[in-house]
């Protein structure tokens, strides 16, 4: 390799040069390595007063390695798919052979090119010429670098080769930083992605999506041709600073970075921790507790060595385990003394001691042998909600406006940090990493710093937010001079605290709550995990440009409900945001907005009112105006939702107490009202819903989790339970359009019964991996949809059973609610996504177009970003953040916030024919 690397003729001439040298060399194997005998020699080379005349100078050595290497890559024929890459349908590890021709094509001299350039660049003096060196190697053969490393399954490293360039000592512009700045990122996602499986794809997706502003866009997007066309709103709303992104199929309630930043770990719901390289993003083991309870708390041990978790559940199941994270074994644990969920745990006092905390209590342990030293307790009005470590101390806050730090060596109360304000409580709070500081995060969007040796507050209100939204959590970074935090329905904040502002945000992309958010050890990164139907966990850059989004017209939340005018010509949907919105059914655009706490909102069946179920009542609106008509009327304390009965002259609500009230839709007059006494007395029901049949004579009365009977409306009078809640738990309800038949969304399928006789008539619908939360018969009663919480859409011919399409998933999340359209060939669908879909379901597939899809066939989206055919093979990855704006070629309007993307195959060049999509520059241009 050297003679080759420096120029030389042959190895003879290479075997000359180092004879007089072979005293303090060792040349081993058939590769010839050489290595020196010891660390004394290169240290005395590199040191002019010891070697003089032999002095080895490493600046002007390590450029000339630094050329050397840019001189390979110029010299690379071709620079394009350098192994002759056939189709980019397969990924690597499918391609016939390629191994081999790796070895072939890709030289040792041509890999250590690629692997040790940034390390003989930044270690050389910065000359103009090395840096215009740097400047052409970036703009024009960063690809073909990429493909080098991806195929020698090196890209994990490709981003932290980039970072180091940031650090060289030379002169380099602001342009230029951009270039490397944006080179890290670009690097960073292909690495982490789902897409280096594959790596023809760094031209036929990573730079399709890639920002078109961007300086790496700017290079090469112009070499790029016949590619697939992106259409859609989405790409404007996009959030630049998320890198990455993991799918889970459990809830993550707290993630953290080891301490040297290599690692991170997740808690996920399903009793594991699992750890992921964070260079790579591939997991490297999973530690599973004894009990099946979730677990809520992890973190390492100052040293990396161990990982501590708290689960909970039952009582037995509040303990706390520690991991080796050398052996992935269990060292300590399970630990008993919690009565309540372990929310907290950390190592404190360099790894001597963890502390574990619930609502109850705080607990103290000797990590060795699993003694427990102190037990704080709490009084009956101060539950401590939240809680921080570090060093000896320990902090907990909550409903109180004052936090207490308590000493983890002595077990005594060090000291409380008071606040003005007597009605402030917090919601999150962490300590500094000197532990010289602590700042809480408020229920009102506010952000407050105490100095820990004064008690005294030193800075705040922080505002992290406009509105006075809750800081679920936060986090200050390891040098202090940074908290990110998370803002309820809003998204992730960077502050600078010198600053004593907002430095970055909102990062949104998670859908659901977010349990955690903490910097890298760097600062270079932010990860954050959230649960409650999301299941992700993010990586974010905190360097990128601060942006100014501007939402398009949609909701900020799950969309709860979804239904048709009678006309088909408007949809009506309500959110978790409090908003209620009508949208023309062909274009999108929004007709109507009702913002107001609404749990439920429907239109009658001539499409002249709208009924919507709000804390102050049911309110009966005209669907023009949206003037009030009748209401609000206070029926009960909470109304969960209502309903037309089918000629629109009674208006049904149900209570989240299980009672029903019948009302005449001119009046508000309550003409029945129907307690449902099993839900009323069952503890743990979180939510009503209701169903009436097309004749209006049955009445069915559901509780989430539970049970489902049916009731006459005539007298009020319970016929039967459909669901008993035993064995079997209820979660949607529909009628059938002849009102014979009644479908229930259950947690392991459907079931069907005759209305009139209770019995069930077709075998339990199974298809969905969990709750199917939103099912409606078709119009003309022939076919079933049915919508679940794992995201899935199935449909299904109602008359025997069978399922005819799905699951399919064109949600990224719980699908809460469906309804078909008047004349049956679409359906609406809402989702914890925040979108609504709307969605052609006709057999006839003629919505299949050649822009649509390149092979006539349909093709769908995986949760890791690849868009494959019916045969499996990779069309295009597209990046997670635009998942949910993604239309399929079934799909015909998507409402959300976030916008909309439509691939467009016209005239793009896939599978054999994608080396065409690139032009290459020559070799030594």
């Amino acid at each position: 390799m050297l003679s080759e690397f420096l120029e030389l003729d042959d190895t003879d001439r290479v075997h000359a040069a180092l004879r007089p040298l072979w005293s303090v060399l060792h040349i081993s194997g058939a590769s010839e390595l050489v290595t020196t005998l010891h660390a004394s020699f290169p240290d005395f080379m590199l040191e002019s007063s010891r070697s003089r005349q032999y002095h080895c100078d490493s600046l002007s050595h390590n450029q000339t390695l630094a050329i050397c290497c840019f001189r390979f890559f110029k010299n690379i024929y071709p620079q394009f798919n350098i192994c002759a890459l056939k189709s980019s349908y397969l990924p690597d590890d499918k391609v016939e052979g390629l191994e081999t021709r790796v070895q072939q094509v890709i030289t040792p001299e041509v890999f250590y090119a690629a692997r040790y350039w940034a390390a003989h660049l930044t270690s050389s003096a910065g000359s103009d010429g090395l840096v215009a060196e740097l400047e052409e190697f970036l703009s024009r053969r960063l690809l073909l670098w990429m493909e080098v490393m991806n195929l020698k399954k090196c890209s994990g490293d490709m981003a932290e080769m980039i970072r180091r360039l940031e650090k060289w000592d030379a002169k380099l512009s602001a342009g230029l930083l951009a270039h490397i700045r944006d080179a890290w990122r670009f690097t960073k996602a292909f690495a982490l992605g789902s897409i280096s499986e594959s790596t023809p794809h760094i031209y036929t997706s990573m730079i399709l999506f890639w920002p078109g502003s961007s300086p790496i866009a700017q290079c090469y997007a112009g070499r790029v041709q016949k590619t697939i066309k992106l259409e859609g709103t989405a790409l404007s709303q996009r959030q630049q600073a998320l890198v990455a992104t993991w799918v889970f199929d459990s809830s993550i309630s707290s993630s953290t970075f080891s301490p040297d930043g290599t690692q991170i770990a997740l808690a996920v719901e399903s009793n594991k921790v699992l750890v992921l390289d964070s260079v790579t993003g591939k997991q490297i083991v999973s530690l599973v507790g004894e009990h099946s309870y979730a677990i809520g708390s992890i973190q390492f041990s100052p040293d990396g060595k161990y990982i501590v978790a708290g689960s909970g559940g039952v009582e037995i199941s509040n303990v706390i385990y520690i991991w080796s994270m050398q052996t992935g074994e269990l060292v300590l644990g399970p630990l008993q003394g919690h009565n309540g969920w372990i929310s907290y745990v950390a190592f404190v006092m360099g790894g001597a001691r963890c502390v574990s905390g619930s609502l109850e209590s705080t607990c103290v342990w000797d990590t060795r042998s699993g003694n427990r030293l102190f037990e704080w307790g709490m009084g009956p009005d101060r539950m401590a909600r939240v809680y921080s470590a570090r060093g000896c101390y320990v902090l907990r806050g909550g409903w109180s406006p004052d936090i207490e730090i308590w000493d983890a060596q002595d077990g005594q109360l060090f000291k409380t940090l008071y606040h003005s304000d007597r009605d402030i409580h917090w919601h999150s709070i962490d300590i500094s990493a000197d532990c010289a500081r602590v700042a809480a995060g408020s229920g009102s969007g506010s952000i407050y710093i105490w100095d820990i040796e004064t008690g005294q507050v030193v800075m705040g209100p922080l505002r992290a937010s406009s509105q006075s939204a809750t800081i679920d959590c936060l986090s200050f970074s390891i040098d202090g001079s940074s908290i990110v935090c998370a803002v309820e329905n809003e998204g992730i904040y960077i502050s600078d605290v010198h600053q004593r502002s907002m430095v970055l945000g909102p990062l949104q992309g998670h859908t659901g709550i977010i349990g955690s958010v903490s910097f890298s050890p760097d600062g270079a990164y932010i990860i954050s995990n959230s649960y409650a139907s999301d299941n992700t966990l993010r990586l974010w850059d905190t360097q990128s440009s601060a942006i100014t989004w501007n939402p398009l017209e949609g909701h900020a939340d799950s969309v709860i409900s979804v239904g048709y005018f009678c006309d088909g010509n408007r949809i009506i949907s309500t959110s978790s945001d409090r908003t209620t919105y009508a949208w023309d059914s062909e274009t999108g655009e929004m007709v109507l907005s009702l913002i107001d706490y609404t749990h439920d909102s429907i239109p009658s069946p001539d499409g002249t009112l709208i009924a919507c179920a709000t804390p102050a009542g049911l309110t009966l609106l005209d669907a023009q105006s949206t003037k009030v008509i009748v209401g609000p009327l206070q029926t009960y304390s909470s109304i969960q939702t209502a309903l037309f009965s089918s000629n629109g002259s009674h208006v049904i609500t149900a209570s989240d107490s299980g009672t029903v009230k019948i009302l005449a839709t001119d009046t508000g007059q309550t003409t029945m009202t129907i307690h449902s006494e099993r839900i009323q007395n069952y503890l743990y029901s979180t939510g009503v819903f209701i169903k009436l049949s097309p004749a209006g004579s049955r009445l069915a009365i559901g509780s989430t989790y539970f049970i489902l009977s049916l009731y006459d409306t005539s007298n009020g009078r319970l016929l039967y339970d459909l669901v008993d809640g035993h064995g079997s738990e209820a979660h949607s309800v529909t009628f059938s359009p002849h009102g014979t038949g009644v479908a229930a969304g259950l947690s392991q399928g459907i079931g069907v019964w005759d209305v009139e006789s209770g019995k069930r008539v077709l075998e339990l619908l199974e298809g969905h991996a969990h709750i199917v939360k939103s099912l409606e018969y078709s119009p003309d009663g022939t076919h079933i949809v049915s919508g679940g919480v794992d995201n899935a859409i199935c449909i299904w011919n109602a008359e025997t059973g069978e399922r005819l399409m799905g699951p399919i998933k064109w949600h990224t999340n719980s699908v809460n609610s469906i309804s078909f359209s008047p004349d049956g060939t679409r359906i609406a669908t809402g989702s914890d996504d925040h979108a609504i879909r709307v969605t052609n379901i006709a057999q006839d597939r003629q919505y299949l177009s050649d822009s649509s899809t390149p092979t006539g066939n349909n093709w769908e989206l995986k949760p890791d970003g690849w868009v494959v055919d019916d045969q499996g093979r990779l069309l295009v990855w597209v990046p997670s953040e635009l998942h949910a704006s993604l239309m399929w070629p079934e799909t015909e309007l998507l409402i959300s916030r976030k916008g909309w993307l439509r691939l467009n195959f016209s005239g793009a060049v896939l599978g054999e024919s994608w080396a065409e999509s690139y032009e290459s520059v020559a070799s030594s241009d």
